[in-house]
């Protein structure tokens, strides 16, 4: 076998063979034996026509599913010979094919990228970051007494800390009730953000059996149409919210704390940690971003394909009996998800690259510190622990990916910068 292999791009492949027909001879005798135990002949039992016959039918077809057999047996073993991972099927360009004397065949397919890293030391990364305010604290602290507060019957509504049940409903311009267009027992909560405000102003003061007519214009009314209302207050009831003592404090905190600083430390622990999760994708985004802009390489569409046929899967299994809605358009997904797919392809490659070259690994040390920190916090017996985490692929993964986190910011330098103060960056050198 003669076979000529010529690199088109850092992806794409194109193979060339030349074969004998002793080369194959196996492979056409093999199929020509399937076509005689398996084809049907006019006349004859499945398995019983004679040769001439099976020849004489079936020619055309057994030629065509020899040469599909023979190039991908031949193109398999010119890839196991020289260690080739082919990640797409062969598409056939060419073949020349005479019975009984040789096959010559062209192909092409794609495999894993070739690129050599650029830059990936020396860089500047930045790296966001979110601080919890004071007024956060306290507006988490009002929903909280929102929604432990309790309503109390009252006579008057004399501010926005009242809810007003009323039926209300909708007039013509020149006050004539609308068919159809009433709703009983509607309840308006007066500090509600969502309120229009002519709403609430009209509704301040009112007492059970009042009428209050309210004019909505149109550019305040969410139709954005003028809408004219009659309220019919049915009653009238104060929101009475509870003191922060500390059997409240007590249940918030699930006993963890018991006065109002500690609530309050409580609080922005909470928001400061989901801010520092958001805070720490944003991150590791940057650091692909700046990667991915300082090394470049082509992603074949073969995989392109695959991780969207893969997001559309997951997506599909986290969907109400695993089934994608019907209106789901799965080229338009691709479409709108493609260059996320490419950015993220690229990312793995060079996160890839980079833990190779720089031979960043997990040890026993790793998992060891790993093993202590989980013990304390779910309180297992450490040794079990250890054996469970040495078994587990996500948290190797999980680890490996801290070490290469780990590994950018000791030899790149890392910009903090405050989201909440666009202008303020403070320059971290870390190289």
């Amino acid at each position: 076998m003669e076979s000529n292999l010529t690199k088109l791009n850092s992806f794409l492949r194109e193979l060339e063979v030349k074969a004998d027909y002793k080369e194959i001879e196996d492979i056409y005798n093999n199929t020509v034996d399937s076509y005689l135990k398996e084809a049907s002949v006019p006349g004859f039992r499945k398995g019983k026509a004679p040769l001439h016959m099976i020849m004489k039918l079936y020619s055309d077809s057994i030629d065509e599913s020899f040469k599909e057999k023979a190039i991908n047996n031949l193109a398999k073993k010119y890839f196991d010979e020289n260690n080739i991972h082919p990640i797409s099927y062969l598409k056939l360009l060419d073949v020349d094919y005479t019975q009984g004397k040789n096959l010559n065949f062209k192909v092409q397919f794609e495999v894993i990228p070739e690129f050599e890293l650029t830059k990936y030391k020396g860089l500047e990364i930045e790296k966001p970051y979110i601080k919890v305010t004071d007024e956060e604290i306290e507006e988490e602290i009002e929903r909280i007494k929102e929604s432990e507060s309790k309503l109390e019957v009252a006579e008057k509504a004399l501010d926005d800390k009242y809810v007003i049940t009323a039926d209300v409903q909708e007039l013509d311009p020149t006050g004539i009730p609308l068919i159809g267009k009433m709703e009983k027992d509607a309840k308006v909560k007066l500090n509600d953000q969502a309120i229009i405000e002519d709403v609430r102003k009209s509704l301040i003061n009112c007492s059970v059996g009042d009428e209050v007519k309210v004019k909505i214009e149109a550019d305040k009314s969410p139709s954005g149409k003028e809408i004219n209302l009659s309220f019919i207050v049915t009653k009238v009831e104060k929101i009475v919210y509870p003191e922060l003592d500390e059997a409240l404090i007590k249940k918030i905190t699930k006993d963890k704390e018991s006065t109002l600083e500690g609530l309050k430390n409580f609080i922005s622990n909470i928001i400061q940690s989901y801010y520092n999760n958001q805070m720490d994708i944003e991150f590791r985004n940057n650091i692909f971003s700046v990667l991915c802009d300082h090394n470049s390489l082509e992603i074949p569409e073969t995989m392109i394909d695959n991780y969207l046929e893969d997001m559309i899967e997951d997506l599909k299994n986290h969907q109400p009996k695993k089934v994608l809605p019907p209106n789901f358009d799965s080229i338009d997904y691709k479409q709108k998800n493609r260059e996320n797919a490419i950015f993220n392809l690229k990312a793995m490659f060079i996160r890839s690259k980079i833990i190779e070259l720089e031979k960043i690994t997990v040890d026993d040390v790793d998992f060891a510190e790993y093993a202590e920190k989980e013990s304390k916090r779910f309180g297992m017996d450490k040794e079990k622990l250890m054996n469970y985490i040495k078994s587990s692929e996500d948290i190797k993964n999980n680890l490996l990916s801290k070490k290469f986190e780990q590994f950018i910011i000791e030899n790149n330098t890392i910009i903090e910068k405050n989201l909440r103060e666009q202008n303020n960056n403070q320059k971290i050198i870390t190289t």
